[in-house]
């Protein structure tokens, strides 16, 4: 077995020492290899080693004495590292699982090193990195966390700039609410023709409020497919935050309870089984007709009719039967009548009205 000659290169070991001797309070040691009689580098020896590091192999002093005499489970990463540096020359920067002290203990832990060669010498820095490795794997577990979060939650996040001109953070659940196609202008290019002038008055208002300023909306956006969906949005400016820089809006999908609230609007004002105006719609209809007639916009005329006989079609032909034919007389009247009129009934008592308004005609000149 060969030692390599201690003074070749000598003052590039001097150099690579000089800069260990700067991170003195971190373990660091000057290595040269150790070849065979083929010139194959089989172990590497302690040509100086700080106390730092004599204290963190644990084993005494280091100085001239071999690598992996000392610490033979190197071979499997250190020691391939050490020669791959030496024989590129690239300097290696890592971060490996090892046995690492815990105050008078040993346990796993992670260890950060830094490989330079320094002429046929290696200069090696190594410390302790476990806390660091474990809040680095804990942020990852938190990102992870928050993108799955933020990917399957009903709520999108939007963060613009305070000219709303750039698009600044788009939450992933973006494209699951409102599809996947991204128009040039963003959010705002979705913005039904008719609510537009509430989003440009809530964006002013955000801009020109300040750091602090809340707006509240619903308005509706189009959907990738072609649907309006009705979404609530609240804004917030957080220009004065540096983490976010911008205005924050959070969107969330209440285009069911839009549809739920007109359903039970429906249902509350027409009859259900003909689907006509009932007789609360019917009053409220005639109310506004008989304002205008007093005011002196036209006249209102009301006809109020029954089903003969119905007690008779129901005994004698079913309860289905009476149904359809109060479906068809409530149809047949909606065709006698123009589109203004309003026609209404009650399937309960089979009685009908229609309500009609028509404009006074002017008093001929004389």
């Amino acid at each position: 077995m060969v030692v390599q000659d201690e003074a070749a290169e000598h003052a590039d070991a001097r150099i690579a020492l000089a800069d260990a001797l700067l991170s003195d309070d971190e373990p660091w040691a000057i290595y040269r290899p150790v070849t065979d009689d083929a010139g194959t580098v089989v172990d590497f020896l302690y040509v100086r080693a700080n106390a730092a590091a004599d204290e963190s192999v644990g084993l005494g002093p280091l100085t001239g004495r071999g690598m992996l005499e000392m610490v033979p489970e190197s071979r499997d990463f250190v020691f391939p590292v050490l020669r791959e540096v030496l024989a590129t020359g690239v300097r290696h920067r890592s971060v490996f699982p090892n046995i690492v002290r815990g105050g008078t203990e040993w346990q796993p832990g992670w260890t950060a090193m830094d490989v330079r060669r320094a002429g046929c010498h290696i200069a090696v820095n190594w410390r302790s990195a476990t806390a660091e490795h474990e809040a680095a794997l804990v942020a990852e577990r938190s990102e992870a966390r928050l993108r799955a979060l933020l990917e399957n939650a009903g709520e999108v996040i939007y963060v613009f700039s305070v000219d709303g001109g750039t698009r600044l953070y788009q939450s992933p659940s973006m494209a699951r609410v409102l599809g996947p196609d991204q128009p040039a202008g963003g959010v705002f290019a979705r913005v039904h023709p008719d609510d537009r002038p509430v989003v440009e008055r809530a964006q002013r208002e955000l801009a020109t409020g300040g750091p602090g300023t809340v707006v509240d909306l619903e308005v509706r956006l189009r959907h990738s497919d072609g649907r309006w969906l009705w979404v609530r949005g609240r804004g917030a400016n957080h220009v004065d935050d540096p983490d976010v820089g911008g205005i924050v809006v959070n969107l969330w999908d209440v285009t069911e309870h839009h549809e739920l609230s007109d359903q039970l609007r429906v249902q509350a004002l027409h009859d259900p089984l003909t689907g006509l105006p009932n007789r609360r719609l019917i009053d409220a209809e005639l109310e506004r007709a008989l304002a205008g007639a007093d005011a002196g916009r036209g006249h209102v005329g009301l006809v109020l009719c029954d089903v003969d006989y119905f007690k008779s079609v129901n005994d004698a032909l079913g309860h289905p039967a009476g149904d359809e034919l109060l479906i068809q007389v409530g149809q047949r009247l909606r065709t006698l009548v123009r589109p203004s009129d309003t026609v209404g009934g009650s399937a309960a008592t089979s009685s009908w009205w229609s309500a009609r308004t028509w404009p006074t005609r002017p008093s001929s000149s004389t």
